[in-house]
């Protein structure tokens, strides 16, 4: 059950990031797509980077309808971990080379924009945390004025110092949690440097439900308990039943417990007949939005989550037993474990979509880019894909059915659909994958509008 939340935290993490850079005890480099970032020096006090934009970023990015978005579309991000204790971050571009854009890599709706309303070359965010460990993300925008003011340059190469504010101090052992470690280890290139990693073990989970379900649950808590978890069951009688009192018992139980909880989860819907409360949060096509993310903010003022959150938005006793019996099954005899379907992926979504959101090509490279990082860490070697236009309902139904462990999708859809390729509960209905059950991450408008369904 966990697998899911952890993917939900990396996701999180991979959009803070667009590529990872390495930084060792010397002088190392990772280049991922068209950028380079050097780790010069790293210490206490702060840290040099150089940066480097090969000329094939600025064609690749121009290639692309990324333009769209601005230069933001062309902005590439970095994170990097603090010692405890740094309060803020200030950031210094000390050298750059440059090269001249021409007027056919720029077009007219970004040529014709101000060079006030661009963003700097460099930048970095206030000290953000991830449960316990401190992080700095950092944005670069290649595309800048020229310095007389006359067009535009591409930065093929930059020398940044960081400096840091503040008293240095020993990261808290009691928070850190080894599955936050590793979601992080592969985007923070110097976490090693700056925090210990935790030891490996069974980490905590804390169990908030309706008081309709404790006793279904007992199951679900026997069984984490058997694997070494330490497991926390309580009801809403006993956290009060509003959004920010049950907020109030997560803190609390984060700040003082012994074990504070890595993985929350709640049971029970949003609505009758046996709720428990969650948030709204300001949408884009909508107003507001339910989201049980507020819950996980419990250090520092970012976004990122210190706790790792799901929900079983359950509204009966039967549903309840479903899922509870759903998730002890999966793990107490997984099945097939070395099967084919457990290293098979399905990516599918939007390449294009004509007469609608004309400009939207973005879905699709992100879901290939995902399929590359599950076939080069190892586990997985097979992804099938499902592109719109072209692809259909009853062909995401036939790779489900022949077994796949993970799914991808990124498009248009709703609490109860995607819109291209089309494909709704009722198609859901007829799968035939048996106990061959994938964890699907599906990234839409609404759709994890769980209070609608």
């Amino acid at each position: 059950m966990h697998r899911a939340l952890i993917w939900c935290a990396a996701l999180l993490l991979t959009w803070a990031t667009d590529f990872v850079c390495r930084a060792t005890a010397t002088p190392a480099v990772r280049e991922t797509q068209s950028v380079a970032v050097t780790a010069v020096q790293s210490d206490a006090r702060g840290a040099r980077l150089r940066v480097d934009f090969s000329r094939e970023a600025f064609s690749e990015r121009n290639s692309s309808d990324a333009w769209d978005a601005g230069n933001d579309a062309l902005a590439q991000g970095a994170l990097w971990a603090l010692p405890e204790g740094i309060d803020s971050v200030s950031l210094t571009v000390l050298s750059a080379e440059w090269r001249r854009a021409t007027a056919d890599e720029v077009p007219d709706t970004v040529w014709s924009q101000s060079p006030a309303d661009l963003p700097p070359l460099c930048s970095c965010s206030p000290v953000m945390s991830l449960r316990g460990m401190a992080l700095l993300s950092l944005a670069i925008h290649p595309l800048q004025p020229n310095a007389d003011g006359d067009g535009f340059r591409w930065c093929t190469g930059a020398e940044i110092a960081l400096r840091y504010h503040g008293t240095a101090t020993a990261a808290d052992s009691r928070r850190l949690s080894r599955t936050f470690y590793d979601l992080a280890r592969p985007l923070v290139p110097n976490l090693d440097e700056v925090i210990p990693a935790p030891e490996a073990r069974p980490e905590s989970y804390l169990i908030i439900t309706n008081p309709a379900y404790a006793g279904t649950l007992q199951s679900l808590v026997n069984w984490k308990r058997a694997r070494g978890h330490t497991v926390t069951l309580v009801s809403t009688t006993t956290t009060g039943t509003t959004n920010q009192q049950i907020k109030n018992y997560i803190q609390t139980a984060y700040d003082t417990w012994d074990e504070p909880p890595v993985f929350v989860l709640l049971v029970g819907d949003v609505d009758d007949p046996n709720p428990v409360a969650s948030w709204l949060v300001p949408g884009y096509y909508h107003p507001w939005i339910v989201s049980d993310h507020p819950y996980t903010l419990i250090e520092g003022t970012d976004y990122l989550p210190d706790v790792l959150i799901g929900r079983f938005s359950v509204d009966t006793g039967s549903d309840a037993a479903t899922v509870v019996n759903k998730c002890v099954t999966y793990e107490r005899t997984p099945y097939e474990p070395q099967g084919a379907w457990r290293r098979t992926m399905l990516i599918t979504g939007v390449r294009s979509s004509p007469g609608y959101y004309e400009t939207y090509n973005s879905a699709w490279p992100t879901l290939e880019w995902i399929g590359r990082q599950f076939l080069e860490a190892g586990n997985y070697d097979q992804v099938r894909a499902v592109p719109y236009p072209g692809g259909t309902a009853s062909q995401i139904n036939q790779w489900i059915d022949g077994g796949v462990s993970f799914v991808a999708y990124r498009g248009f859809g709703s609490p109860s659909d995607w819109a291209y390729p089309p494909y709704s509960l009722s198609q859901i209905l007829t799968l035939s994958n048996g106990q061959m059950l994938p964890v699907v991450t599906s990234i839409v408008c609404g759709g994890g509008a769980f209070e609608s369904t």
